[in-house]
């Protein structure tokens, strides 16, 4: 049985679990969830302070535009976790230059196994340094950064 108010069990959750956990993810890719995967839905839930994200391949893209408004959004302010179709070294860096903090692999654990982690490291070391970083913390935002760069440019 699904609830018929998701956002209030949210809020629920959060208040009952927040206080025990280092952070709470939103899943809104669970079946009986994805009603709340419009932005004004998300924005909705994310004033409560809270993180969440979307899972799987088919949403990377989304998942990616959603980490890069909500960075936006709370000013780099809070950590994010960035998800959906995180499968390489690459994936990851679009996550984290888009504002993710966090990256957390689901979908490619499960189908490629453990070793999946260390590909994955390795690829995003390579990936870093061809982009002139030299650590994961110099990348979180960077794409935001770049933005702002050419903005002042632009009025100048």
């Amino acid at each position: 049985m699904y609830s018929t108010d998701a956002v209030s069990d949210y809020e629920e959750g959060v208040r009952t679990l927040g206080p025990l956990a280092d952070y709470l993810v939103v899943n809104v890719s669970s079946p009986g969830l994805r009603d709340l995967q419009g932005k004004e839905e998300l924005r909705h839930l994310l004033d409560k302070h809270e993180i969440g994200g979307l899972s799987g391949q088919p949403l990377k893209e989304l998942s990616t535009q959603t980490v890069r408004e909500m960075y936006t959004l709370k000013q780099g302010k809070l950590p994010i976790v960035g998800v959906s179709g995180v499968a390489s070294g690459q994936d990851t860096l679009d996550k984290i230059r888009a504002g993710a903090s966090l990256v957390q692999l689901y979908t490619a654990l499960v189908y490629q196994g453990p070793p999946v982690v260390n590909k994955i490291k390795s690829e995003l070391d390579d990936a870093l340094k061809a982009q002139g970083f030299t650590c994961v913390a110099e990348a979180i935002g960077a794409d935001h950064r770049s933005t702002e760069k050419t903005k002042t440019t632009d009025l100048k």
